[in-house]
C-alpha cells in the first residue's frame, strides 16, 4: 500500500497529494536575502563531499556575480556568500567539485576556468592566480577520481566537449562532437550541451542538449575521439535557452535535468526537472507547473543530487526567485502503469486531406472515430485488439468538417455527433442507433438543429454524456460556457454556466476559457473541463445537473502552462477529456511540447491519466520515432475487454489510434507529479 499524505496549497485551496515512490517535495531554501540582488538569477549548482550546496549566479544588476554556499541544506540551511572575487555576468558560470575539494567556475565571456579552495579563496596554483585560460568554456563537470579531469563544453561552431587535466591544466587535443535535436523533429544534429555529466562505469557522457537528454559513449575519456556513439534519449521541444542543468546519481542510475519549459512568450516562465531512469528509459517530471505552489520552479533550473540521513535528495534551482527546491527520492522509481500496446492505422477511414479528430468506445469495446478538415463519415473499428482490426463506415450520412467533430457513445450503443457551425443556426448534434441509422425522437429525425442551451441557440464545441440521461454541451462563443440537453430528445436542460481556465497562464482559475471537452464524475458529483490543456474542476455544496449554475466552486485540478494556449502551430482544437465508465480514471489531452516559431516544430502530445480518488497522474505517450508517439490530438477514451482496461488516443498528424494497456501490478502503484 502506498503512503499518501496531503498538504494544503495556500492561495489555491487545493489539497495536493504527496506519494512514496518517486520524488516528494520537502522544502524550499530562499537564498535571496544573502544574494541581496533581485536582478541576479541562480545559474548552476554543485554538491561538495559533505553534502553542502554551492550555487553560481548570473545577470547580477551591477555585472558582478559570486558563488554562494548552503551549509546543511537538509537542516538549518545556512546561506553564505563564499567568494569575494566577482566574475562577470556570463552564460557559462558552471560549477563542479573535484576529489580534492577544489571547486571550479567556468567564465565563457573571458575564456577562463577559475579554481577555488573549499573556503572560497582563489587557488593560486591553478593557471595564473587561480585562472586558467581555455577555449570558450560554457559548462563544466568532473569526470571522476580515476581520470581527475574537467569535461568542458566549448561554445562555438561546431559544439564540442574537451577535457582539462585537473592536476596539470593540460587541455585535450581531442574533442567530442555533441548531439541533440534543435529542430525538435527527431533528427540528430550538432547541438550545445548546456550541461553534462560523465559516468566512468559505462564511459558515457550525458548532455542536456537544450532540454533534450543526449548521450555520447566512447572507449577512453583520455581520447575523446573515441566518443562517437551518440543517441538522443528524450526530446522536449523548447525555445533554446542556456540556463539548464543536469545531475547524475550513479548509485541509483538516475539523471535529473532541466527538460520542460512551460511558458508563454512573456513572464512568468516556469520549468520542470525531469528525472530519467537509465535502466528503464522512463522519466517523470518533478516540480509544480503553477505559480503559488511551494515546489514551483521559476525559470529553468540547475539540478544536483545529495545524500543526507541515508536519503537521496534532488535539489533544483528556481532561478528567477532565487530559491532551491528540495525533493526526497523514495525508492523504487515509478514504472509505467499505462504501456503502449499497438497502433491502429486509421487512414483508410479518413478522406484525403483530412485528419483524425475524436475517438469513443461502446460497452463492447468497439471504437468509433471521426475526422475533420474534410467532409467525413463516422468510422467504426470492430475488435480493435485484433491483429488486423476492421474499419467500416458507421454513419449513414456524410458529415461536414468542423473543429467540433466530437463523439459520445451511451450504454445502449447510441452514438452522438457534434458539429460546430459558423453560427447557432448552422450547428447541430446528431444521434445514431447502434446500426448507424439516425435515431428518431432526438431533435427532428435524429438531428438537433439549432442546439438550444439556456434558451439560446449555441455553437457546440464538444459533447459528453453524463451517464444520467443528459448530454453536456461545451459552447464556443463569448463568453465561453457550458450547457446541458436531454440525451433522449435534445430538449434544453436549463441555464448555462461560464467555463473557466487559465488563459493568461499565471496559475489562476477565474478567467473565461473554452472547455474543449467536459466530463461528469458521478461518484463525487463533479464536472471536469479541459480548458486548453488546463484541467479544471467544478463542484458545489448543492450542485445538481438540473442547474449547472449550482456548480459554483471552481478550482484548477492540474494547470499546465505552455506556449500554445488558444492558438499556435497546428492549432489547439483537437483536445478532449474522458472519464472511464467505472469512475476511477480521467484522461485528458494534457501537455504539448512544441516550438513557438517556424515550420520545423514538434507537435508531441501527452495524454495525462488521472486517478480521480487520489489525484495521482501519469503522462502517457512517447517521443518522436518511438512506439506510442502522439503527434498532436491525443483525444482519449477508455474501453475494457474482459477484465483488462485500455486507453485509446488519437494521433492527429499520424492518422492513427494509439492503444495503451493498464497494468495494475506495475511499479509501486500510482504516482503523482507534484
Amino acid at each position: 500500500m502506498m503512503r499518501r499524505f496531503y498538504t494544503t496549497i495556500l492561495g489555491l485551496g487545493l489539497a495536493t497529494p504527496v506519494f512514496a515512490g518517486g520524488f516528494t517535495y520537502v522544502k524550499s531554501i530562499d537564498t535571496s536575502p544573502t544574494i541581496n540582488d533581485l536582478g541576479a538569477q541562480l545559474k548552476d549548482i554543485a554538491v561538495d563531499a559533505s553534502g553542502n550546496l554551492h550555487m553560481t549566479t548570473f545577470f547580477g544588476t551591477d555585472g558582478n556575480n559570486y558563488v554562494f554556499k548552503v551549509t546543511d541544506p537538509m537542516g538549518a540551511a545556512t546561506v553564505t556568500k563564499l567568494t569575494n572575487d566577482a566574475y562577470p555576468t556570463d552564460n557559462g558560470a558552471g560549477i563542479c567539485f573535484d576529489k580534492n575539494g577544489k571547486f571550479y567556475v567556468s567564465v565563457q565571456s573571458t575564456g577562463v576556468i577559475l579554481r577555488y579552495n573549499a573556503d572560497g579563496t582563489a587557488d593560486t596554483t591553478w593557471g595564473t592566480g587561480g585562472s586558467l585560460t581555455v577555449p570558450a568554456p560554457r559548462q563544466i563537470s568532473y569526470t571522476g577520481d580515476a581520470s581527475h579531469k574537467l569535461l568542458v563544453t566549448q561554445f562555438g561552431t561546431p559544439y564540442v566537449v574537451y577535457t582539462v587535466d585537473c592536476a596539470t591544466g593540460e587541455i585535450s587535443a581531442a574533442t567530442a562532437t555533441t548531439y541533440g535535436d534543435p529542430g525538435d523533429n527527431g533528427g540528430q544534429v550538432n547541438e550545445l550541451f548546456s550541461g553534462h555529466v560523465y559516468d566512468p562505469a559505462t564511459l558515457t557522457i550525458y548532455g542536456n542538449a537544450q532540454c533534450d537528454l543526449s548521450r555520447i559513449t566512447g572507449a577512453d575519456i583520455n581520447d575523446l575521439n573515441t566518443f562517437t556513439d551518440a543517441a538522443i534519449l528524450t526530446r522536449h521541444a523548447c525555445v533554446n535557452v542556456s540556463n539548464q542543468g543536469i545531475a547524475f546519481d550513479s548509485a541509483s542510475g538516475l539523471i535529473a535535468y532541466t527538460a520542460i519549459l512551460n511558458s508563454r512568450a512573456a513572464p512568468p516562465y516556469n520549468a520542470q526537472v525531469c528525472v530519467y531512469n537509465v535502466a528503464t528509459g522512463y522519466e517523470i517530471p518533478v516540480g509544480a507547473q503553477v505559480p503559488g505552489y511551494p515546489d514551483y520552479i521559476d525559470n529553468f533550473a540547475g539540478a544536483a543530487f545529495l545524500r543526507a540521513g541515508g536519503n537521496l535528495y534532488l535539489a533544483a534551482e528556481s532561478s528567477r526567485d532565487q530559491k532551491i527546491q528540495i525533493f526526497r527520492y523514495d525508492a523504487p522509481f515509478p514504472a509505467r502503469k499505462w504501456s503502449w500496446l499497438k497502433k491502429i492505422d486509421a487512414l483508410p477511414g479518413i478522406p484525403g486531406g483530412g485528419r483524425i479528430k475524436d475517438v469513443a468506445a461502446d460497452s463492447a469495446g468497439n471504437l468509433y472515430f471521426t475526422s475533420f478538415y474534410m467532409p467525413c463519415y463516422i468510422q467504426k473499428v470492430s475488435n480493435p485488439l485484433d491483429a488486423s482490426p476492421v474499419i467500416t463506415q458507421f454513419s449513414v450520412d456524410e458529415l461536414a468538417s468542423s473543429s467540433g467533430n466530437v463523439l459520445s457513445v451511451d450504454g445502449q450503443g447510441n452514438v452522438y455527433f457534434c458539429y460546430q457551425g459558423a453560427d447557432g443556426a448552422s450547428s447541430y448534434i446528431t444521434k445514431y442507433d447502434s446500426s448507424g441509422a439516425l435515431a428518431p425522437g432526438f431533435g427532428t429525425g435524429g438531428k438537433l438543429s439549432p442546439v438550444i442551451c439556456g434558451g439560446a441557440a449555441v455553437r457546440p464545441r464538444s459533447i459528453a454524456l453524463t451517464g444520467t440521461g443528459k448530454l453536456f454541451v461545451c459552447v464556443f462563443g463569448t463568453p465561453y460556457s457550458m450547457g446541458i440537453i436531454d440525451a433522449a430528445t435534445g430538449a434544453d436542460g436549463g441555464p448555462i454556466v461560464s467555463t473557466f481556465g487559465d488563459n493568461t497562464d499565471v496559475g489562476i482559475v477565474n478567467q473565461g476559457q473554452v472547455f474543449q471537452s467536459a466530463a461528469y464524475d458521478a461518484v463525487n458529483n463533479a464536472i471536469y473541463g479541459n480548458a486548453q490543456l488546463d484541467l479544471v474542476k467544478m463542484t458545489g455544496a448543492n450542485a445538481t445537473l438540473n442547474d449547472l449554475t449550482s456548480y459554483n466552486v471552481v478550482a484548477g485540478a492540474s494547470l499546465h502552462r505552455f506556449p500554445m494556449t488558444a492558438a499556435g502551430p497546428g492549432g489547439s482544437d483537437n483536445l478532449q477529456l474522458r472519464i472511464d465508465p467505472t469512475g476511477q480514471w480521467l484522461a485528458y489531452s494534457g501537455f504539448v511540447d512544441m516550438r513557438t516559431g517556424g515550420d520545423n516544430y514538434n507537435r508531441q502530445m501527452f495524454v495525462i491519466v488521472r486517478n480521480i480518488a487520489t489525484g495521482n497522474e501519469e503522462w502517457v505517450g512517447n517521443y518522436i520515432g518511438r512506439d506510442g508517439y502522439i503527434n498532436l490530438g491525443a483525444c482519449p477514451c477508455f474501453f475494457k475487454v474482459g477484465s483488462t482496461q485500455y486507453l485509446a488516443a488519437t494521433n492527429h498528424y499520424g492518422a492513427s489510434i494509439e492503444i495503451f494497456q493498464y497494468d495494475p501490478a506495475a511499479g509501486v502503484g500510482e504516482w503523482g507529479l507534484y
